[in-house]
C-alpha cells in the first residue's frame, strides 16, 4: 500500500475486558482501540492501547500500537483539536496522527452551542 495522508473525518472507540487481533501471525490482546477515520473507506488507522507492562508489538499496516497509559492523549487529541490529519504509511513504524499548526501561547476559545 502507498502512503496515504487523511483528514481524519470521525473516530470511533472499543472499550472491551478483552479484544483481540491476529498481527502479522502474532496475538494482539487490547481492552481499548480508537479508529480514526478519513472520507473513503481505506483511509483509517487504528490505534490499539496495551497494557502498560506489556511489550508493544510493531505497528502494522493501518495499526499502531501504545501503552494504554497514552489512551487519554490521544481522546484529548481528537476531541480537543483540529484539523487532524493522519497517515496511515506503507512503514507502518510511520503511522501517525498529528494537528494543524497552532501559533504560540493560543488558547483554547470556548464553543458555543
Amino acid at each position: 500500500m502507498a502512503t496515504r495522508s487523511f483528514n481524519v473525518m470521525s473516530y470511533s472507540v472499543s472499550l472491551t475486558r478483552e479484544l483481540g487481533w491476529n498481527i502479522n501471525g502474532t496475538g494482539v490482546i487490547h481492552s481499548a482501540s480508537i479508529r480514526v477515520q478519513g472520507q473513503a473507506a481505506e483511509e483509517f488507522l487504528i490505534i490499539g492501547f496495551l497494557p502498560d507492562d506489556e511489550a508493544i508489538p510493531a505497528d502494522a499496516d493501518g495499526f499502531i500500537f501504545r501503552p494504554q497509559h497514552e489512551y487519554l492523549w490521544y481522546i484529548d487529541l481528537l476531541r480537543n483539536e483540529r484539523p487532524i490529519t493522519a497517515i496511515r504509511h506503507e512503514n507502518p513504524a510511520f503511522n501517525e496522527i498529528y494537528t494543524g499548526p497552532e501559533p504560540p501561547g493560543e488558547s483554547e476559545v470556548p464553543r458555543t452551542p
